[in-house]
């Protein structure tokens, strides 16, 4: 009796460790991405692998509620081989009970709770008769490759507010007519707006593309337009870091160079100062060579007068020698 009382919680425990291997299960979603977004009507699959993978047969239940907590959405679907859950498929809106705002989806088997994920839903109505939904869109004018290129659009109503819930879907073409590879990452900046992104790949053809965008809300779609070119022949960023580099080094050179000149002109400058000197000092020289030469013609004509003087005395002399000479003859003749 002992011996069985012992065998009742060992028992109690093999039945119920499944349990609480079981319980420790989880699932991983494949469908939906985490935090997806929804509006309007639109399919919804709902899909992921149970980890560790249960015994067979075992049943996923899966349960959707919306902001408020109400299930709007509830189905069984069988657990496969490996733990993978036959994919459930079903549309989000169509019904009051979607509001908008954050759902959970619940998902649990034979072991209990086993994970949740979420996605967020934007309620929308069909519009009035009326009212007019308007489109439009802006890019840059010119881009070359690799640089971002932006397209901006707004939706709105023609009683001037935003359309706030629209969906937006954009398409670029090539200058060639054929849809552009680049990818654009589409975000939203603000209410009933919207924003690709995209870099121009290195080869892209130079010439206008265009952008086709749609907004829809309420039943209504409007379109638009616009564009943006690339062009080849302007400059890069990179391109544009080389050439002011360089511009920067021919800078020096010509600084270099002006400063080599001006020491040129402050050497040219010193000879002729030098150059001054000695003609001041050759006119200098010039005039007492002239000063010389007067002098000398001075002297010349002193000399002259001298010559003049000792030839007058000769002349004198030669009288007085002929005047002794006849008187020594009349003294002869006595």
């Amino acid at each position: 009796m002992k011996l069985q009382l012992l065998a009742i919680p060992l028992l109690l425990a093999l039945m119920l460790s499944p349990l609480a291997a079981a319980a420790a299960s989880t699932v991983t979603f494949t469908s939906p991405a985490a935090n997806a977004s929804f509006s309007g009507t639109q399919s919804l699959t709902i899909s992921g692998t149970i980890t560790p993978a249960p015994a067979l047969p075992d049943t996923a239940t899966i349960a959707i509620a919306n902001p408020q907590g109400q299930v709007v959405d509830f189905q069984a679907e069988a657990v496969q081989a490996g733990g993978v859950i036959t994919p459930y498929v079903t549309n989000v809106g169509g019904n009051p009970s979607y509001i908008s705002g954050t759902y959970t989806i619940s998902i649990s088997d034979s072991s209990g709770p086993l994970g949740s994920e979420t996605f967020t839903y934007t309620a929308t109505t069909t519009a009035p008769a009326g009212t007019t939904l308007t489109v439009i869109a802006n890019s840059a004018s010119t881009v070359f490759a690799g640089q971002t290129a932006q397209i901006f659009a707004l939706a709105y109503w023609n009683n001037g507010s935003a359309a706030a819930a629209a969906t937006w879907s954009a398409t670029v073409y090539t200058p060639a007519g054929a849809v552009a590879t680049m990818v654009w990452t589409k975000s939203t900046p603000a209410s009933g707006s919207a924003l690709w992104t995209a870099t121009i790949p290195a080869g892209s053809a130079d010439g206008v593309y265009a952008a086709v965008i749609s907004a829809t809300e309420g039943g209504i779609k409007s379109w638009t337009q616009t564009s943006f070119q690339v062009n080849s022949q302007i400059a890069s960023a990179s391109a544009l870091t080389t050439l002011t580099t360089n511009l920067a080094t021919l800078q020096t050179s010509v600084t270099g160079l002006v400063t080599s000149v001006t020491a040129i002109q402050t050497g040219l400058t010193a000879l002729q100062t030098s150059v001054t000197g000695i003609q001041t000092g050759v006119t200098g020289i010039q005039s007492s060579v002239t000063a010389l030469q007067t002098s000398v013609t001075g002297i010349q004509t002193g000399v002259t007068g001298i010559q003049s003087s000792v030839t007058a005395l000769q002349s004198s002399v030669s009288g007085l020698q002929t005047g002794i000479t006849g008187l020594q003859t009349s003294m002869t003749g006595l």
